[in-house]
């Protein structure tokens, strides 16, 4: 009997980053909005909606800030947890690599469904880390109730920026290829394999402003006939993509490919439905629905879950939740001062700030007798939990009194190497301006809607230590969302002073920050042929040293705005911060109440004329 047309569902994830549950171990409390438990009831729902479905992961599942102070950090319980899913393929994020080589390895043998990585290579030999796809016979059923078989190829890749992060000992064992050398060959092979489809898991980001990006790439290629997309924590389809280049709103669609970026921390599932007709030659693909499928919603000013928990994922992951409560109570020090994040990006946080000291403190240790003694050391780190794709609830909001491990994963969740670089001020003033190109340009007479640019992540806006500086917004940013400069000069930050003395641009300094920064990640300016300075320390290693010893917290204050009269802003930031707002000088700050998102919005006032 002639097959009839099938329909197959593919169910996503991406950006698992180990949260299992709906928990916040930092907090202590619940947290409805997330968690891979959440998400496997909205898979096991749309499941049963079908008859034929595969689920695949896009990667950066293993590693987040739940379990980093955990021996085996929380792989085991993370890979027991995924196992009770049946996911039938996935691949690897830039994060895999966090822990090393060894530990990923560790994790590996124990997952139960096939990785595949078509450009990572061993640096020595050449040869494939992981198979570069699998070829699923997949056994389904038509819609006149026949049973037929259609051959499924996955294929996935890393972006080319993952070696930015690792750090040298990972980047001395593994190259990544650029996608561009891989997929035609990847595509073509599996085609000649017998695939009647090919999805590829792609784990990098979609821009809403250019066209140049990964995604578009892949689908422009022909021979894809469906992706996931994940790395930048969007949602695709969702806000903000309307008028992005090659994309489709309505029909989910990017080059013409059904793609799903589903957001992050087990937020969101993703779900493409596609029909395969019976053709002369296997089967004729064609689009019908592509969409995210959020595990919690927020009503009055509350996170509601739509959905209870798998047991089965609760019952795999109690042990590790059990440790991992047990490893967030230990005190590792006091601080005498409240940290938070909530107005990091209008320059004043003591939290960032210290993260930066920390790593200050780390590369003037490896420093110290070289010849590099006598330089002064600035320290940069960015907020790891500053609202954006995060949510309303997303700061960090901790008092005075004991510091506990959970805080410290808080104030920077991955562990990061900490290194330095050589240069002079002028090349942190260039730094400083690819942070604040993140904040809105503002003139007199407007209103601005958003101080701050929400293609802008706040992990890409770096915070100097000891440094100060002011901003001048009536200039229009130098630097675009992924780093790219923008045709405007540098120009918004001005004012560069080092313990309250001005500093020459030209007056050689040491830029302490992440390997991840020193090798170019986030498009950073790294100035070209200086002197890196690789430490031992982590980040959350060089926090702990700061905090368990005598007090040493930096100031809150990193920058500040220059006055503009008759110009208005809208800020956006938690809820919680009307019990912290700060003074910000020569501006008025008025509270606006909580808007439909969640966020409290506050209006600025330049010229203090609000």
């Amino acid at each position: 009997m002639a097959a009839a047309r099938v329909l197959l569902r593919i169910l996503a994830t991406t950006d698992l980053h180990a949260e299992i549950r709906p928990f916040d171990y930092a907090a202590r409390r619940a947290d409805p909005s997330k968690g891979l438990s959440r998400a496997a009831s909205v898979i096991a729902r749309l499941s049963q909606e079908v008859p034929n479905r595969i689920l695949l992961d896009n990667g950066d599942f293993l590693f987040g800030r739940s379990y980093g102070g955990l021996s085996d950090r929380g792989t085991r319980g993370v890979v027991a947890a995924m196992n009770t899913l049946g996911y039938d393929a996935g691949t690897l994020g830039n994060h895999e690599f966090d822990a090393g080589v060894g530990m990923l390895e560790s994790a590996m043998a124990g997952i139960d469904r096939p990785l595949v990585c078509a450009n990572l290579f061993l640096r020595e030999t050449g040869a494939p880390f992981l198979p570069p796809d699998v070829l699923i016979r997949r056994d389904v059923e038509d819609v006149a109730g026949n049973r037929t078989t259609v051959r499924i190829g996955v294929v996935g890749f890393l972006p080319p920026s993952t070696m930015q992060s690792t750090g040298q000992a990972v980047s001395r064992k593994l190259i990544v290829a650029p996608v561009a050398e891989i997929a035609a060959e990847r595509i073509a092979d599996l085609r000649a394999r017998g695939a009647d489809l090919v999805i590829a898991l792609c784990h990098e980001g979609l821009s809403a402003a250019d066209g140049d990006d990964l995604a578009r790439q892949l689908a422009g290629m022909g021979g894809i006939d469906a992706m996931v997309l994940g790395h930048s924590h969007g949602l695709f389809p969702g806000p903000g993509y309307d008028k992005a280049p090659g994309v489709d709103l309505r029909r989910a669609t990017v080059m013409g490919v059904p793609t799903v970026m589903p957001g992050f921390w087990g937020r969101h599932v993703g779900q493409i439905d596609l029909a395969l007709d019976p053709a002369p030659r296997g089967w004729r693909v064609a689009p019908l629905a592509a969409q995210c499928h959020p595990v919690a919603r927020l009503a009055q000013d509350r996170i509601v879950a739509l959905v209870p928990c798998a047991p089965a994922v609760l019952r795999a992951s109690a042990p590790l939740h059990a440790e991992a409560l047990r490893q967030s109570g230990q005190a590792l020090g006091r601080v005498s001062a409240p940290m938070q994040t909530y107005f990091t990006r209008a320059g004043s946080c003591r939290a960032t700030r210290t993260v930066a000291r920390a790593m200050r403190r780390a590369v003037e240790r490896k420093l110290a007798g070289t010849r590099w003694a006598e330089i002064p050391v600035v320290g940069l780190a960015a907020p790891s939990a500053c609202g954006g794709r995060g949510g309303p609830e997303d700061y960090l909001d901790l008092p005075a009194g004991p510091v506990f491990d959970a805080d410290l994963r808080r104030l920077h969740p991955f562990s990061d190497r900490v290194a330095g670089i050589v240069t002079d001020a002028g090349q942190l003033t260039l730094w400083l301006e690819r942070s604040v190109s993140a904040l809105a340009q503002v003139l007199p007479g407007r209103l601005v809607p958003s101080l701050v640019d929400p293609e802008f992540p706040a992990a890409d806006f770096d915070l100097p230590e000891p440094a100060t500086f002011r901003v001048d917004l009536s200039r229009p940013a130098s630097f675009g969302p992924r780093g790219t400069r923008r045709g405007a000069p540098a120009g918004r930050v001005h004012g560069l002073e080092l313990d309250g003395a001005p500093l020459d641009p030209r007056r050689p300094v040491v830029l302490a920050t992440t390997a991840h920064r020193v090798n170019g990640g986030a498009g950073f300016p790294r100035p070209d042929g200086r002197t890196v300075i690789e430490t031992d320390e982590t980040v959350p290693l060089a926090i702990q040293l700061l905090l368990s010893g005598p007090e040493d917290l930096a100031a809150a204050t990193a920058f500040r705005l220059d006055p503009l009269a008759q110009a208005l802003a809208l800020f956006q930031t938690g809820p919680a911060a009307s019990l912290h707002r700060p003074a910000l000088p020569g501006i008025q700050v008025r509270d606006m109440g909580v808007n439909a998102n969640g966020y409290l919005s506050y209006l600025l006032a330049f010229g203090g004329e609000a």
